[in-house]
């Protein structure tokens, strides 16, 4: 196998799968040549933007080798989405909540008040209807009743006798 790469993640989920350069993304922040797989770079991508906020915005002092020890334990070990992870951060910054040390990385997605602004937020999303989104509106719409005919109660079952 002539001109193959492997991917440069230290946790990539698949380790010995080696492809030719062209299947695989070029980090455009690395100097030199490094491969990954694109969820991989997406994923390292993600838990230096998660580093980069902890450390600015939530605890400047942080032990940066503890901070990194439970961002993978979160993302590596317990496959806690990064997205997550970040959007929890950020609801607890926004809402003045408090995280004393990074161990609570673990724990915050599952915070009920998360998971509630969570599917809120994709509550509101917009959905995309192809531009018929107009139309919807305009044609009228018609409701006939048909009622089903004598209803039967419990009042029914005294009746008879």
């Amino acid at each position: 196998m002539a001109n193959t790469v492997k991917c440069r993640y230290a946790h990539c989920r698949h380790p010995d799968d080696v492809r030719p350069p062209d299947q695989m993304v070029k980090d455009p922040s690395a100097k030199g040549t490094m491969y990954y797989h694109a969820e991989c770079l997406e994923e390292k991508n993600k838990i230096a933007e998660i580093r980069y906020y902890y450390k600015t915005n939530i605890d400047f002092h942080v032990s940066m080798s503890f901070l990194n020890k439970m961002i993978n334990e979160a993302v590596i070990t317990r496959n806690i989405p990064p997205d997550d992870l970040l959007f929890a951060l950020k609801f607890y910054k926004k809402t003045g909540r408090t995280i004393n040390n990074p161990s609570a990385l673990l724990f915050i997605t599952k915070s009920k008040a998360v998971q509630k602004e969570k599917q809120r937020m994709t509550a509101e999303k917009s959905f995309d209807f192809g531009g018929k989104n107009e139309e919807l509106g305009k044609q009228s719409t018609e409701f006939k009743y048909k009622p089903v005919g004598e209803k039967k109660g419990f009042g029914s079952i005294l009746k008879k006798g």
